[in-house]
């Protein structure tokens, strides 16, 4: 973040937070999209990795949409 904040006007903290959680989501969003992430299958239960977007279970077959918001 380059941007210039002056933290004790309410404004700029406000603005700060705002941004501050933006680039968190983004970083956030860009890591799982090349690793994917470690999640419990909503069909089985078993644990897996899981890439973004629509995949299968590789323990059951069942589908996973996973989605980043």
């Amino acid at each position: 973040m380059s941007k210039k904040y002056d933290l004790s006007k309410k404004s700029d903290m406000r603005r700060f937070m705002k941004d501050l959680e933006k680039e968190a989501l983004e970083i956030g969003k860009e890591s799982i999209s090349k690793n994917g992430l470690d999640i419990e299958c909503p069909h089985c239960g078993k644990e897996i990795h899981a890439p973004l977007g629509l995949s299968k279970c590789p323990k059951c077959g069942g589908e996973i949409n996973l989605q980043f918001q």
